[in-house]
């Protein structure tokens, strides 16, 4: 069977997704993990490559681009991150803008798989930001943002960054109000602070393996995920969501045999 797997919900706007089994104000581990789920539902083992990369599209969801409608798009794609490999975020890009059939993005935001109130690392961050920068000069990215980082943290990303973050997103399930310390060096750096709902345990994998371990993966294998792209598309005069969706990759292992890990 194949050793990765890289699916597409395709977008979670288009009519298909707003069956009886769709629910409406979901949270972003439900969101993620029932829309992947849907999406591999009728895939088996048997219909996958025997070895190499395997490719899993919703079959009515996926929608590309319109080249004459680029122009008053604005894209924003978020990868969240299993691990820090700067590879993994270039291949979240390069695989959001193949899917979608377009050049470029306007804002990439970076969720970094650390833990709260830790003061990040310059041996592990700045390469992550060092390749998101490479793309802002490559022009293949317009502006870049971080997601979580409190004031110190903020604080130390720009001190190391040539290309400042334009963006600090804010999660407010942990902090009710931001703290006066944050907005104040934020606006002398002038990072716009946005609040967000997404967790970093997203990508936990003993929270999804079984998202696509039956029957893609009937074998006793299942796959875990390495990284997950939500990218979404706004009419910039409109302020109207287009298109949202997810392009994840997926790498077989082993899965514990009792099951009780999964999406609920």
């Amino acid at each position: 069977m194949a050793q990765s797997l890289l699916v597409h919900t395709g977008n979670l706007n288009a009519s298909i997704w707003r069956g009886a089994s769709w629910k409406p104000n979901q949270s972003t581990e439900e969101e993620f993990c029932n829309s992947i789920t849907q999406t591999v539902s009728g895939v088996s083992s048997e219909t996958l490559p025997a070895e190499g990369l395997a490719a899993v599209r919703h079959p009515s969801a996926v929608q590309t681009i319109v080249e004459a409608e680029r122009p008053s798009l604005s894209i924003t794609v978020k990868v969240f991150l299993n691990a820090m490999h700067p590879q993994s975020l270039k291949d979240a890009v390069g695989n959001v803008l193949s899917e979608l059939k377009v050049s470029t993005i306007d804002t990439l935001l970076l969720s970094l798989p650390l833990p709260d109130d830790e003061a990040i690392s310059k041996d592990t961050v700045y390469p992550l930001w060092q390749a998101a920068e490479e793309m802002h000069k490559a022009g293949v990215v317009t502006s870049l943002g971080i997601a979580d980082l409190d004031m110190n943290n903020l604080k130390l990303l720009c001190s190391w960054a040539e290309i400042q973050p334009s963006i600090d997103q804010v999660n407010l399930a942990s902090c009710c109000v931001i703290p006066e310390n944050l907005l104040e060096f934020a606006k002398s750096k002038d990072v716009k602070l946005l609040t967000h709902p997404d967790p970093k345990v997203l990508l936990a994998p003993g929270a999804i393996s079984t998202c696509i371990r039956t029957p893609a993966a009937n074998d006793g294998a299942c796959f875990q995920p390495s990284w997950v792209a939500r990218y979404s598309t706004i009419i910039s005069c409109r302020g109207v969501v287009q298109h949202k969706g997810y392009v994840a990759m997926f790498q077989r292992t082993t899965c514990a045999s009792n099951g009780t890990n999964g999406c609920h």
